[in-house]
């Protein structure tokens, strides 16, 4: 028998009785992102509020390797710029082994999906536009990624522990604007860099941990089971930012 795994926000939405229903319902489930049966001894839970009727919600089955339980938004069209306000930034610094670069680790909150009709499968909305403009699917979280140099990385009040950080494309979309916790030294070491690796997906990090080993080691998990989108962005310091606009 699988075991079907529900987040705590999964569970508070579906109820008592949707929780016991889901547990039936996914011991024999096709994966709505891959499309294939369920087989694995763990099976998640993903619920969705219908975009025309908020109190309908749709439940599907994922393997544990194709997302993590969790409640989504669906819509019916992709938007143009699906990138928004729901994400988490975790701050880590480069891995003991690979490529070296400071490590910035973005989650979404609440992923959205999208789906013609209540027959199709889930399709994520931020992947295929993160793809379009330079991040590439990662198997592990050690190789070098792919440049995105569209994109980038602006720190402001690198100085303390906690620092300012923004991160923009080209076509002014904000994929984060937000508080950032800055393992020490990490703020030197980046911006003399100029570079650090971004990732986006999910992979159950915690932003305040000063436990970054065991952040890195999740980080590298989701890389191994596919979840994570990732490219090399360039890093400023908004102070020299300011002062170059200024100049000109």
């Amino acid at each position: 028998m699988a075991t079907v795994h529900m987040s705590a926000a999964v569970q508070e939405l579906l109820g008592p009785y949707g929780v016991a229903q889901a547990r039936k319902e996914g011991q024999r489930a096709q994966c709505a992102t891959c499309t294939k049966w369920i087989s694995t001894k763990t099976v998640n839970v993903v619920v969705t509020p219908d975009p025309r009727d908020p109190e309908t919600l749709r439940v599907f089955f994922v393997h544990p390797k194709c997302g993590a339980s969790q409640v989504t938004t669906l819509v019916r069209e992709a938007p143009e710029n699906p990138t928004s306000d729901d994400f988490q930034m975790t701050v880590l610094p480069p891995p003991a082994d690979g490529h070296r670069l400071p490590v910035l680790a973005a989650e979404q909150l609440c992923p959205t999906f999208v789906s013609q009709d209540a027959t199709t499968e889930l399709i994520s909305v931020m992947s295929p536009y993160l793809q379009e403009s330079g991040f590439g699917l990662v198997s592990d979280a050690s190789s070098i990624p792919p440049p995105a140099d569209q994109w980038t990385a602006v720190l402001d009040e690198p100085a303390t522990d906690t620092g300012l950080l923004s991160v923009a494309g080209g076509r002014g979309e904000v994929l984060y604007a937000g508080p950032v916790h800055l393992p020490p030294g990490w703020s030197r070491t980046a911006l003399a860099g100029g570079t650090v690796a971004l990732y986006v997906g999910p992979a159950g990090l915690d932003p305040t941990s000063p436990d970054t080993a065991a952040q890195q080691r999740l980080l590298e998990r989701a890389a191994r089971s596919g979840q994570l989108l990732a490219a090399r962005v360039p890093l400023v310091d908004y102070t020299t930012l300011a002062g170059s606009a200024g100049a000109s």
